[in-house]
């Protein structure tokens, strides 16, 4: 299935159910498959965590080294010497 039936196929699926319950129980429904598609993300995402490890581990990097490495640039990023951050000492010193 392409991604345009696929889409076709849920907006068909959101119609029926639309003519077929209220829309409290709708609401409902809406709520329950919101939680089913985060739940889902949740695990999937878990789980490309987990052979991100084991193929980390395998070529010779740990997790904290590449861990020490992410937070590193992430700190150089937030430095004083923006723009931003000098405007907002000199508006405070005034």
């Amino acid at each position: 299935m392409n991604p345009a039936e696929l889409a076709a196929s849920i907006t068909a699926l959101a119609i029926v159910l639309a003519d077929t319950y209220t829309d409290d129980e709708l609401q409902i429904l809406a709520s329950i498959f919101n939680q089913l598609g985060d739940t889902l993300s949740t695990i999937s995402n878990y789980r490309d965590s987990l052979k991100d490890t084991s193929t980390q581990q395998t070529s010779g990097f740990s997790s904290s080294s590449s861990a020490s490495a992410t937070s590193d640039s992430s700190s150089s990023s937030n430095t004083s010497d923006s723009p931003d951050s000098s405007n907002n000492n000199n508006n405070n010193n005034k």
